[in-house]
């Protein structure tokens, strides 16, 4: 069960209980985190379904949307905080650690998509990456991926670095 808060405090809920994830608070998952709100996603992407994406049926298959998801995951770093070229020149790369995706309605070839993104809980290595895909204003899919920052030659957990920590906070303002 979902107990009520406010829209910038945390709950727990269990996933699919929102079923409009731009007009209500929601989160994902069985878990503890912060709620977001459409006013609350910083950064969009625009993306229109190719024919390659859609499946038999003429409905986009379940991958695109995690290939969507990292489309508007580097155009937010990239705007934001200078891409993940950035990252690389500095020695750090940032590893995809978990996914998910919920689907909410079919979406079509040629559709016109805006997948909007928020960067949250940044903690240390980790950070995570949550997503909105809307069609005409109403929501087709949300999600999340979860990121961890690693040293680009030993693969080790590191600290994410304060420029890019800056250039995130700054952007969710």
């Amino acid at each position: 069960m979902r107990k009520s808060r406010s829209p910038r405090r945390s709950s727990y809920h269990l996933f699919g209980r929102s079923q409009d994830p731009l007009n209500e608070g929601y989160c994902v998952g069985f878990e503890r985190c912060d709620i977001p709100l459409q006013n609350s996603y910083t950064h969009v992407t625009e993306i229109q379904v190719r024919f390659a994406e859609t499946d038999a049926q003429g409905i986009v298959h379940n991958a695109a949307y995690l290939v969507w998801f990292e489309v508007a995951r580097v155009d937010y770093l990239a705007t934001h905080a200078g891409g993940y070229p950035a990252l690389r020149a500095r020695g750090i790369e940032a590893l995809t650690t978990e996914s998910h995706v919920r689907y909410l309605v079919p979406v079509h070839f040629d559709d016109r998509l805006r997948v909007r993104t928020a960067c949250r809980d940044v903690r240390g290595a980790r950070f995570r990456f949550e997503y909105v895909i809307e069609r005409d204003g109403e929501a087709v899919a949300d999600g999340w991926t979860a990121h961890a920052c690693v040293h680009a030659e030993t693969f080790r957990p590191t600290r994410m670095p304060t420029w890019l920590a800056e250039a995130i906070a700054t952007a969710e303002r």
